[in-house]
């Protein structure tokens, strides 16, 4: 009986035993180990106000660390808000019991939000992307600003991003809609969806595009494509030119282009600006796809059924000054584009 009492005051004194003032005892009197994470530059407030008792039940007499339950049901007593989100939209670790540790420090740490890592050397630990010597880098991605773009917790939009694509891009890019109101987004599905085209973080072609251009824009215009192995095409779309003549995000009309038509075309084709300004020039050539197609040559360019489609070609009047059977080409007599002669005729 006597061993048993002084067995009893010895555990007391050092601190093990079990008794009404259990929740008021110091247990850093045996952890002494976590006072250096005091020391971190930030500390879990429980730990700091040294309530162990929040998240850890008393272990008797064996130092081994003992929690009220699994480690998200004692970080969620605190945290539920994250835990809230349904499991399809928690970050991949989060669906772990015991992932809160993994990326936190449940006592202290020198990182903001107990984090023993700082960001980007947490992430990469898992997400090991790493660009190459040549690659295009996005300067968020470069600078490790992770968590500018994306939660680390979980969201319900695409790769954990805080907002829809769209939104995330514009609070940086926000030149790109400048103008935008009464314009049509560029979009294959009606949705801002910058993924589309550009890589998010780092990639092989300029603006971070998925594929360089013309390649990129043949994978929602496949008809282009195709049409460039049957017929002749621009000369700007042999080139990949696309974005000479196409606004990329934002345009007033169906068709994203840089310039209203003709002020466009005739960046390139400067002499038919001139032929348009004389005496006699062609009304539809303000309106230059009327007669052109602005990927690829009309098969049927300049003849009498391309220009019929708007000039009666069984009107008396055009007969009397046509032979008969009518050339092959319209415009071996008539510039297309205006002349200084009456009805366009050529002066040759």
């Amino acid at each position: 009986m006597i061993l048993a009492v002084l067995i009893g005051v010895s555990l007391t004194g050092a601190g093990f035993a079990r008794g009404d003032d259990d929740s008021e005892r110091d247990c850093l009197d045996c952890h002494a180990d976590q006072y250096r994470q005091l020391r971190g530059e930030f500390n879990h407030e429980p730990f700091a106000e040294k309530n162990c008792r929040a998240c850890h039940g008393f272990h008797e007499f064996e130092q081994v660390l003992v929690l009220q339950g699994t480690v998200q049901d004692v970080c969620a007593n605190c945290h539920g808000d994250i835990l809230e989100m349904p499991e399809a939209d928690l970050h991949d670790p989060l669906t772990d019991e015991d992932s809160c540790v993994t990326c936190h420090s449940p006592h202290g740490a020198d990182n903001a939000m107990l984090l023993p890592e700082g960001v980007p050397a947490l992430c990469v630990e898992c997400h090991d992307d790493e660009a190459g010597a040549d690659d295009v880098v996005h300067p968020p991605f470069a600078e490790g600003e992770c968590l500018h773009c994306h939660d680390p917790h979980g969201t319900g939009f695409t790769a954990n991003l805080l907002l829809p694509t769209a939104l995330i891009c514009l609070d940086c890019h926000a030149d790109t809609p400048a103008g935008a109101i009464g314009m049509e987004m560029h979009s294959g599905d009606d949705v801002a969806s910058c993924e589309n085209c550009h890589a998010g973080h780092f990639g092989p072609n300029a603006k971070l595009l998925q594929k360089p251009v013309p390649d990129l824009c043949f994978g929602c215009h496949e008809d282009l494509a195709a049409g460039l192995a049957t017929t002749t095409p621009h000369t700007a779309l042999v080139d990949g030119s696309c974005l000479d003549c196409h606004l990329p995000h934002f345009a007033r009309g169906a068709s994203p282009l840089q310039e209203p038509i003709p002020d466009l075309c005739v960046e390139c084709h400067d002499e038919i600006a001139d032929r348009l300004s004389l005496a006699s020039s062609h009304e539809a050539a303000s309106e230059c796809t009327d007669c052109h197609n602005p990927h690829w040559q009309r098969a049927d360019l300049g003849t009498p059924r391309m220009c019929g489609e708007c000039h009666d070609l069984d009107d008396e009047e055009f007969r009397d000054g046509h032979d008969d059977p009518l050339p092959g080409s319209c415009v071996e007599c008539h510039d297309p584009h205006g002349a200084d002669e009456e009805f366009m005729l050529k002066d040759d």
